[in-house]
């Protein structure tokens, strides 16, 4: 977990609870973020001079989680898929942050050239996001706004794929002032992602592959599971099946709960 405060840019020294039964419930709960944590305590103690960079989820090009490529398949063919993004309620309006990989580099370049030292820096898009908002500007991409939708949910345990981080928006303001730190627009990293995982289908069969596996196991109805594949290797997109969507081949999903556009 990161805690920053919004207002000033300061970045916080974590630390763990004095109570070693609620330190175990929260390294049990979290193993990524108690290693990531365990990694800035080990620097500390090193004695080493060291520069760390705390991150949302991570978006773009070639991301190995395969997160945004199956929201975006999802997105595109939601009228073959006719299953509506599961959103649990405690994230139905959870602001969060996401970090685009090549800004990572950015600020990397940037500390060793300006020689920071012992500092820690959030790295983010200047955007916060709600999942139902992503989901939407995801689905405005293939001009299906009106037509996808949400399955709200109590239920805790669901295929949601964003965000992983569940403490709120990440402040930027001190890598801004102190590395001159300048992440690109969302609309451009939209654009830009898009637009290499619609080439990657073509390039990168094994992990297409994965990507439909993945939705196959946790989404597609089993009807849909050989219309998705038949349509993800074409060469060109235009020439898909025709298939009626949640409500037909056009119009909105009546009756169901649309994403909403405001955060």
């Amino acid at each position: 977990a990161v805690v920053s405060t919004q207002s000033t840019g300061e970045v916080e020294v974590l630390e763990r609870p004095e109570s070693v039964l609620l330190r175990e419930t929260y390294n049990d709960r979290n193993i990524f973020g108690n290693n990531m944590l365990g990694a800035e305590e080990a620097l500390r103690e090193s004695g080493l001079p060291f520069v760390i960079l705390r991150c949302a989820d991570i978006v773009g090009p070639r991301d190995t989680t395969y997160r945004w490529w199956q929201y975006q398949v999802w997105s595109e063919h939601f009228d073959i898929i006719n299953t509506g993004f599961v959103v649990p309620d405690s994230l139905r309006n959870m602001r969060f942050s996401l970090t685009y990989g090549g800004d990572v580099a950015q600020v990397i370049l940037s500390a060793l050239q300006k020689g920071v030292t012992n500092r820690v820096y959030n790295v983010a898009m200047e955007k916060p996001f709600t999942l139902p908002h992503y989901l939407l500007e995801m689905c405005k991409t293939f001009n299906n706004g009106e037509n996808c939708y949400a399955d709200f949910t109590e239920a805790q345990e669901t295929y949601n794929l964003y965000p992983s981080n569940h403490q709120g928006v990440l402040s930027i303001e001190r890598a801004k002032e102190e590395l001159g730190f300048t992440p690109p627009p969302w609309d451009t990293v939209l654009a830009e992602t898009v637009e290499f995982y619609g080439e990657a289908r073509l390039k990168f069969t094994k992990e297409r592959n994965t990507v439909l596996r993945k939705l196959s196991d946790n989404v597609v109805p089993f009807l849909s599971v050989g219309i998705l594949n038949e349509v993800m290797t074409k060469p060109d997109l235009s020439q898909t099946l025709d298939t009626d969507g949640p409500s037909g081949p056009s119009g909105p999903s009546s009756g169901k709960p649309l994403l909403r556009s405001e955060l």
